[in-house]
């Protein structure tokens, strides 16, 4: 019986790629949307639009957003690609 690719997996692999390396690009999700959004209050309060510039729970949960999304679709491409291996030996 021929289990292809995915069955050779160990576990540690499994972990390293369908966890960890997802979780470092949610990591650059998260950090690219958190500079955009320090960028944007910074030039707002140069501007004037905002009294003063400050950080709160709201700009970390949405940089928080960047993290899920690009994890996600990074966690499923990893998915897709071991799956049609899978099917396809």
């Amino acid at each position: 019986m021929n289990l292809g690719k995915i069955g050779k997996l160990r576990l540690s692999d499994i972990i390293f790629h369908f966890i960890i390396k997802p979780a470092v690009f949610g990591l650059y999700g998260f950090s690219v949307l958190f500079i955009i959004i320090l960028i944007s209050k910074f030039y707002a309060s140069l501007i004037g639009y905002i009294a003063e510039f400050s950080i709160d729970a709201t700009d970390v949960s949405f940089a928080f957003w960047g993290f899920f999304f690009v994890f996600i679709i990074n966690l499923l491409k990893k998915i897709q690609y071991y799956h049609s291996q899978n099917l396809h030996d």
